[in-house]
């Protein structure tokens, strides 16, 4: 599903290529590391999923926030100019 994630953030466009890009990467690894039998589905391998998801997800985060413009966030605020 990580991998769908990315994958659709990349087709949106120049606005969502980092996180897009990052999805794709890890969403494949992880997809690769199970069907080959590297990542067992095990209280470790679920907690390494777990760990790499909520790191892509802080990632988006941090990208999205970057990229709110100030008039945005005024608007976030309840402010108008």
């Amino acid at each position: 599903m990580l991998a769908r994630l990315g994958l659709f953030l990349l087709c949106l466009g120049d606005a969502a290529w980092v996180p897009g890009a990052t999805g794709l990467t890890v969403g494949s690894v992880l997809a690769l590391g199970i069907v080959s039998g590297s990542l067992h589905l095990n209280v470790r391998g679920i907690v390494l999923v777990t760990i790499l998801q909520g790191i892509w997800i802080l990632l988006v985060v941090a990208y999205l926030l970057r990229a709110q413009s100030p008039s945005s966030r005024e608007e976030a605020d309840g402010r108008s100019i």
